[in-house]
């Protein structure tokens, strides 16, 4: 099965910068991953190996969201990980 993992920059992001995300460190050992899929828990969602996304939550706030990579693999295995993120007002 692969495994996903991930990393994204900045690690503390301010709402409406972009955030870049990097499913590099994801594997497969017995073969290739061929599918990267990104759900950034704002209703929004994407695909790739790496990715951007601005997060944009209004003035004087702070909110948390949970960023999902599903990676699947020349198989058809699947694994998924999550990563909670902060954006902050400027």
């Amino acid at each position: 099965s692969p495994v996903a993992d991930f990393t994204y920059s900045p690690t503390d992001p301010i709402s409406g910068e972009p955030v870049y995300f990097n499913a590099s460190a994801s594997y497969d050992e017995d073969g290739a991953i061929v599918q990267f899929s990104w759900d950034f828990g704002d209703g929004t969602t994407d695909s790739g190996r790496t990715t951007e996304h601005k997060f944009d939550i209004g003035e004087f706030q702070t909110k948390t969201f949970t960023v999902t990579l599903m990676v699947v693999d020349d198989q058809g295995a699947h694994d998924a990980a999550s990563q909670t993120i902060t954006i902050s007002y400027k």
